[in-house]
């Protein structure tokens, strides 16, 4: 019988470092990997919009901010637009594409924007829920009612990333996914 693998979450403020601390948590982890991670798409130093990156390569625009339509599939997020097809072609394949228990799957982040997909949210209801499934990801801290819901699993470990442990908290995590 497999033992229950690790879900581990992260959370914290916008702009914490969510993202940087699971990049950096990867590079020691030896495991197969499947999944994908977001990261700030910059203009000028402004935050224009996110990109969704999966961990074989493939990118895809998540979210732009702007007055006037940007993607076939859409829908509003605040001033962001959410393209919905790179949830669809990008994000779901990218998790559904785990080949093993013994893989850890990436999840950055179980977020308003990737949750305006019905899809996303059943892909991830179903990982989450699998206990024989490892899973490293960044989720919302606000409270929004499906990252609500994955906040209550018992096996769910939640780190809260913030100012004085977001340069050591990878090797927390590294420790966790080595056992």
């Amino acid at each position: 019988m497999l033992t229950e693998q690790p879900l581990v979450l992260l959370t914290g403020v916008p702009g914490i470092g969510k993202s940087t601390t699971i990049k950096q948590a990867l590079s020691c982890i030896r495991r197969p990997l499947s999944g994908f991670y977001t990261q700030e798409i910059r203009r000028s130093g402004e935050r224009v919009g996110f990109e969704s990156i999966t961990l074989d390569g493939k990118r895809g625009i998540l979210a732009l901010k702007s007055a006037t339509p940007c993607f076939p599939r859409e829908t509003l997020f605040g001033h962001y637009r959410i393209n919905l097809d790179t949830i669809a072609d990008v994000i779901v394949p990218s998790l559904e594409r785990h080949t093993s228990q013994d893989q850890l799957i990436v999840i950055d982040e179980i977020a308003p924007m990737s949750i305006a997909s019905d899809t996303f949210c059943a892909v991830v209801s179903e990982l989450v829920n699998d206990n024989r499934q490892a899973i490293l990801g960044a989720i919302v801290q606000r409270s929004v009612p499906f990252a609500d819901e994955v906040k209550q699993l018992s096996r769910l470990n939640l780190m809260v990333v913030n100012q004085e442990n977001r340069d050591s908290l990878s090797s927390v995590v590294c420790q966790v996914f080595s056992l």
